[in-house]
């Protein structure tokens, strides 16, 4: 097993090893599912390889190889929450976060002008900042829980093909300052976890998501759902 570094806030980095690997990762060559994992991961921000497996086709032994290729080359980072940690409250194997590293991105960014070049076009920039990865424990397990909402909504949407899922956003893009209607110089602050839309039949229908730790007060969730 890989050592095991520890951040402080409560959350585990795995130190990738490619010198110990190197017999099996070492000389790693890029396949197209690489990149459709690196772009899941850039997409998604923080996955677990079972959200990984579930969206990826193929084999999940195959795509289970490639995770840890991509890992030991540093082209991604595995996380673990210290709580996961404890066999006492979570007996077997803590579930595996995984984040885009620098090297990912850089990758990422390459292929993606390749296949612009390819059609004239212009490539979709890589947005990538070094504290995408350097984050504490809270903050990736409020992640995964959007992650999760976002993975089974594609997979459901996979098996409703009348429903089209037109666009997520989890970005301060979502955020939103609203006006008061007959309230001078009064307006809201509306900052979803995320914000997507789905088109059925014609009718587009648009969505705000939150998602709650069970950290916050009752009295700022009820200000929120207000504001919305």
């Amino acid at each position: 097993m890989p050592s095991i570094a520890t951040e402080s806030r409560g959350l585990r980095r795995y130190a990738a090893q490619p010198d110990r690997f190197a017999e099996r990762y070492g000389n790693f060559t890029f396949t197209a599912r690489d990149f459709e994992i690196l772009d899941l991961i850039y997409r998604y921000r923080y996955l677990e390889a079972r959200h990984v497996r579930a969206l990826i086709h193929g084999s999940g032994q195959q795509i289970g190889r490639r995770l840890q290729g991509l890992f030991h080359n540093q082209y991604i980072r595995r996380y673990v929450p210290r709580l996961r940690m404890r066999s006492d409250l979570d007996p077997g194997a803590p579930l595996l976060a995984y984040g885009l590293e620098l090297r990912g991105a850089r990758a990422l960014q390459s292929h993606r002008a390749h296949l612009a070049a390819e059609s004239a076009a212009e490539p979709e920039l890589v947005r990538w900042r070094k504290d995408h990865t350097r984050r504490t424990e809270w903050f990736v397990e409020h992640q995964l829980m959007i992650s999760n909402f976002h993975c089974v909504l594609e997979l459901a949407l996979r098996e409703t093909p009348s429903v089209e899922l037109l666009g997520w956003d989890q970005s301060k893009k979502s955020w939103l300052r609203v006006p008061v209607p007959g309230e001078r110089n009064r307006f809201l602050r509306v900052a979803p976890d995320a914000r997507f839309s789905l088109r059925q039949a014609g009718q587009v229908r648009y969505f705000f998501l939150e998602m709650d730790r069970s950290t916050e007060e009752h009295s700022r969730l009820l200000r929120k759902f207000q504001d919305y």
